[in-house]
């Protein structure tokens, strides 16, 4: 989780309008969504995906033999990442 936090926080940071209007750009032309999405993993992205695959195996392993509150604690976790936004003051806080 430390490793994860760690590169959460290397991510470059969001500027506002231009996001928001690359962000509708983005979703309105896949095309464009697919390119940078594995620009994105072939640059920045893969370092980043290693430690999320890192953190899925932990996670199945704690799963077995973790006792309930701890499962709770992970899936905290998870849905934190699932709403991932690290230009949010919001999730930063929650993470």
């Amino acid at each position: 989780m430390d490793r994860l936090t760690l590169k959460i926080h290397q991510l470059p940071q969001a500027h506002g309008i231009e996001e928001v209007r690359s962000n509708r750009l983005v979703a309105r032309w896949r095309t464009l969504d697919w390119v940078i999405g594995r620009l994105s993993v072939a640059t920045v992205g893969r370092s980043t995906m290693r430690v999320v695959d890192e953190v899925i195996v932990a996670t199945n392993r704690l799963i077995l033999v973790a006792p309930e509150p701890i499962v709770e604690a992970m899936q905290t976790i998870s849905d934190l990442v699932g709403r991932f936004e690290p230009a949010s003051e919001d999730w930063k806080r929650d993470w």
